[in-house]
């Protein structure tokens, strides 16, 4: 069993991957600006993706502590979103690329070190209800996986983005109760995306069955991108 990282983890995807990993056996970490209301075993560190000037000694002082590790997922976003560009750059991208220029030099004698950044169709897509900053934060993270991929496969380290579609998480379901013949109709299999279907998947990549998956960007969507939106009634 492997020990991993989890950005950002403390609500949402982020939280439901973290326990979906717990629950398989793995150490899981999970860093962010606050604690999840239930720690279920993890350990948490306080960790500011927004702090710029404090970012990197911050988690210098936290891999002192946590030691060497396997992997490391990214969930973090600004919140509450931002109109300002360089905000959302800053926790999503800029963040990122420190927080794995750091990571790297904590890998364990594992011999695979998966790293999943959390992406978005919006890196493709264009939703009218998210922010300019937002579309090219979810871009960046693309080009940035493939980036790393290459910067550090010397050190078996393998970077992939999962780009989710419109999908259900555990705090949003009574808000989209009566949106999920809608949700299903938008895809040919008629299924409604959960925050589950992309843990799992996020869990694959970080299996050993993933290891041929190396600076992929993978959408997830039910194959809702394949329907002309002429089509849907």
């Amino acid at each position: 069993m492997g020990k991993f990282l989890l950005f950002g983890a403390t609500r949402g995807l982020g939280l439901v991957t973290a326990e979906l990993f717990y629950s398989q056996g793995h150490e899981v970490i999970i860093l962010g600006r606050q604690a999840p209301e239930f720690i279920n075993g993890f350990q948490f560190y306080q960790l500011d993706m927004s702090d710029k000037l404090q970012l990197s000694k911050s988690f210098t002082d936290v891999l002192t502590e946590v030691g060497t590790f396997t992997g490391a997922c990214f969930f973090q976003r600004l919140r509450p979103a931002s109109e300002i560009i360089e905000d959302e750059l800053q926790v999503s991208v800029i963040a990122t690329q420190v927080l794995v220029d750091a990571a790297v030099k904590n890998l364990d004698d594992s011999g695979d070190h998966p790293f999943i950044f959390t992406s978005s169709v919006n890196s493709k897509f264009i939703s009218q209800n998210a922010s300019l900053g937002y579309h090219l934060a979810k871009a960046s993270l693309d080009i940035m996986a493939k980036y790393f991929a290459v910067k550090y496969g010397h050190l078996n380290a393998r970077f992939n983005t999962v780009n989710p579609g419109g999908f259900l998480k555990p705090e949003t379901m009574d808000y989209y109760e009566n949106k999920f013949a809608k949700l299903e109709q938008m895809n040919p299999i008629n299924r409604t995306l959960t925050a589950k279907n992309i843990a799992d998947t996020i869990l694959f990549l970080c299996s050993q069955n993933g290891m041929s998956f190396n600076g992929v960007n993978l959408l997830l969507d039910n194959g809702a991108s394949t329907i002309w939106p002429e089509s849907i009634g």
